[in-house]
């Protein structure tokens, strides 16, 4: 599958608005990967993850027509990863489809996820902008269109009904796992058990080379989870490709700096745009 960040970072945006701290001095300079937007990828470039504030950007930029996307991945409903404004300009008025009955879009999202977005957008606006939620529970499979995905619980802000992702497409199976730190133990006891093998893991790496271990993850405790992944046999050494992602101007790094830390280690470091096939 065809596996694309569309942005990298976290709720700020690197560099930051309003900042002028060395990390978003040197980006801004040095421009580039080191400039990034909130969070989000398409898979195959019809199946989203998240809808985050910058998702206007992100289709203008990469060329995603989303009138070919019937399906969105939530992970939770902090506003750098749902922005129920924009989920809402498919009302009639803000849209107009070639239908006078639009395809739905639909979102699967934990039950407190579709609860909060019941909550910010109402009934009559999921109605009139054509939005199904699909509540999901983690460690039970489910089918979208020719994917088998997986949710985890994460180790984030539950309020927000926080999950992170595998997704098979039946050749090749990846991990989405930003906004979470450290994993709960019952997402290890689930995975050594799954049956399931990691071709592609994208970690969350917002502490960066600051360190943290729980809400979110850096360097040192991403390559923590990759040592257990490859103990409990969900990944292979030699095979699967790692990759940090979703970033802060609080991380203390740079994308340039990232990678020199993180490259000889055999990580990847996403970027705005960057492209894998799976």
């Amino acid at each position: 599958m065809k596996f694309r960040y569309l942005g990298t970072a976290a709720a700020e945006g690197v560099p930051a608005l309003f900042c002028c701290c060395d990390i978003c001095r040197r980006s801004r300079s040095a421009g580039g990967p080191n400039i990034r937007t909130r969070s989000q990828a398409i898979i195959d470039n019809h199946l989203l993850i998240d809808f985050p504030p910058d998702t206007y950007m992100h289709i203008l930029r990469h060329n995603i027509d989303l009138l070919n996307v019937k399906h969105c991945l939530l992970t939770h409903t902090h506003n750098d990863h749902f922005l129920a404004s924009d989920v809402g300009m498919r009302r009639k008025g803000f849209a107009h489809f070639e239908n006078e009955q639009p395809f739905p879009l639909t979102i699967h999202a934990s039950l407190k996820a579709c609860e909060n977005i019941r909550a910010a957008l109402g009934e009559e606006v999921l109605k009139s902008c054509h939005v199904v939620l699909n509540p999901i529970e983690a460690f039970k499979p489910f089918q979208v269109e020719n994917y088998t995905v997986t949710a985890f619980t994460a180790n984030h802000d539950s309020s927000t009904g926080a999950v992170f992702f595998a997704v098979n497409d039946g050749c090749s199976t990846l991990l989405y796992g930003n906004d979470t730190g450290y994993f709960p133990e019952e997402v290890w006891e689930y995975m050594a058990r799954s049956g399931l093998r990691f071709d592609f893991v994208s970690l969350d790496c917002t502490c960066a080379i600051a360190g943290c271990r729980n809400g979110h993850m850096g360097i040192e405790v991403g390559q923590e989870v990759r040592e257990r992944m490859i103990e409990i046999g969900v990944a292979d050494k030699a095979t699967t490709r790692w990759c940090y992602h979703h970033f802060s101007h609080n991380g203390k790094g740079t994308h340039d700096d990232l990678v020199a830390v993180a490259g000889p280690r055999g990580w990847l470091v996403s970027y705005d745009g960057m492209e894998l096939d799976v």
